[in-house]
Parts: C-alpha cells; sequence; structure tokens
C-alpha cells in the first residue's frame, strides 16, 4: 500500500469521523476527534514484507505498537480488543503486525488486516460500544463500514528526511538558534453517563465512562450542544447536563460556567423520557 510505503506518520480516521487514539495509559485504543499527538501513530514496515509493504506495525506517540489482542470485548461477543504493547516479547510479533488493505479503486480508505484474519474496526453504536476500536469479522452489512480507515499522511518519508538533512546542516552554523514548541490543546477530557432518571444509580465507576474530548467554548449552551453530537440526539431535544456529588452520588444540574484550563469533567446527561 503506497500510502503507508511512502509515509512516517500517519493518522487514521474511522467510518464515524474520529481517529485512532493511544490512551495515556499506554494500553487502551479509542477514537476520538481530536487529531492530536495521540492520534499520529508511526509507520514501521515488517522485514518479511519488503519494499511492497505488505505488512506493517504502527507505534503511537507512546512508543507501543498497536496490537490484536486475544481478550474479548464483551464476554459472549465476537469482537477483541486493540491495545497497545511494547514490541520486547518474541510471541505478541504476530499481533503488531497489520496487512493494509485497498478498500475500492479511489481515495485513501483502507482495511488493517491481522495475521489471524480479523480485521481492524472502529465501533458506533451505544456505549460500551461507541468509540471503542475491536479487531473482528463483522457478518452484518450494516457494521461493514466500521472496517474502512482513511489513511492521512501526516509526515512522509521524504519530508523526514529533508527535515532531517536540515537540522544536520544548522548544527553547523555559528549563531546558536532557540526555538520553543507550543503545545497544542487536545481539549477538554469529558467522561460521561446517560441516564432517564436523575434517581438512576449509576453503578459504574467515572474512570470506566464513555470520553470524548471538547474543543467547543466555554459556555454550558457549548458543551450541551458537544453532546448532543456525540450522543447523536436530534439538536432539539431537551437534555439536562449535572455533575455527580463524589460521595453522596447525588447529582445536581450545571448552571455556572465551566472549570477553567480545560479541567476534565465527569457529567451525568439526563435525557427527556421518550413520549408514551
Amino acid at each position: 500500500m503506497e500510502h503507508f510505503a511512502k509515509a512516517k506518520t500517519v493518522r487514521l480516521r474511522s467510518s464515524h469521523g474520529k481517529y485512532l487514539w493511544a490512551e495515556e495509559d499506554m494500553v487502551g485504543v479509542s477514537q476520538e476527534r481530536d487529531s492530536g499527538e495521540m492520534a499520529v501513530w508511526e509507520v514501521e514496515i515488517a522485514e518479511s514484507s519488503g519494499e511492497d509493504c505488505g505488512v506493517v506495525r504502527l507505534k503511537s506517540a507512546l512508543g507501543c505498537y498497536l496490537t490484536a489482542s486475544d481478550e474479548h470485548f464483551l464476554l459472549g461477543m465476537t469482537g477483541k480488543k486493540v491495545l497497545q504493547s511494547a514490541r520486547d516479547n518474541q510471541s505478541l510479533e504476530s499481533l503488531v503486525e497489520w496487512e493494509p488493505i485497498a478498500a475500492g479503486e479511489v481515495g485513501s480508505f483502507v482495511k488493517l488486516k491481522t495475521r489471524h484474519g480479523n480485521f481492524l474496526r472502529g465501533n458506533g453504536g451505544i456505549p460500551p460500544w461507541r468509540n471503542s476500536v475491536t479487531h473482528d469479522v463483522p457478518v452484518r452489512s450494516a457494521t461493514q463500514s466500521w472496517l474502512l480507515w482513511e489513511v492521512e499522511v501526516v509526515e512522509s518519508k521524504t519530508q523526514h528526511q529533508h527535515q532531517h538533512h536540515q537540522r544536520s546542516k544548522s548544527s553547523f552554523s555559528a549563531t546558536p538558534q532557540l526555538s520553543f514548541k507550543i503545545p497544542k490543546s487536545e481539549g477538554r477530557l469529558i467522561r460521561y453517563a446517560v441516564v432517564w432518571d436523575k434517581s438512576e444509580t449509576i453503578p459504574v465507576p467515572c474512570k470506566e465512562w464513555p470520553r470524548f474530548h471538547f474543543h467547543g467554548g466555554n459556555t454550558l449552551a457549548d458543551l450541551t450542544t458537544a453532546i448532543k453530537e456525540e450522543l447523536g440526539l436530534d439538536p432539539s431535544e431537551e437534555v439536562l447536563v449535572c455533575s455527580r456529588h463524589d460521595a453522596s452520588g447525588k447529582i445536581f444540574p450545571l448552571k455556572l460556567g465551566l472549570p477553567p484550563n480545560n479541567a476534565p469533567m465527569s457529567l451525568v446527561i439526563v435525557r427527556s423520557p421518550p413520549p408514551q
């Protein structure tokens, strides 16, 4: 696949418009709308592939490899977890190798196939499936598009070599220069649970809730709009955005502005009951 053969780093965007994302715990993999550093994967051509780029490895910004684990995502379901792992175990070698397969004659869409015949799948639907990534062979025609990934080349090998050459030349300059890289904000991390009634109990810990990164502004109205988009709700549907008291578990509607400095938030979304 020429997209990978010529690329130093890439982003992979799912059919849901979200990027393959490496979680900061160096284990998890998910889908996020954020195109920041954790959405960038370094391409390594497997030694057995040669120049035709038949098999690749994808390394996250954390130095871990995209891995097709043998652990089921949910008991009773066929999909298995996709994780990050260190490539220091010879027995994992086949689990970190992916075969890019062109999807159609036009565009940069591919399927990524494991050594065991499964495909990398960006899941949709309701939690816990939403934003998850598994490897599987879907039998439903409605989910076939979940196997498609659009390859966005971040840096080509030619660009990388040119930049390396320029840095080598500049190292001989008599006048040292300082450069400062302003870190790109990845937005505010929002964890959320969805209920139909404010008295409904939520036994799952906050850290296991679905999540997304919010970039849309600093007001409650902006956040509410982003939440509706994330849940796929009609913009006209009324929802109540609440915070939860850590000790009592009670929830309270948000009325003030959002916390400063993009502080993470764990929210409970109360939906309006459907009409009888």
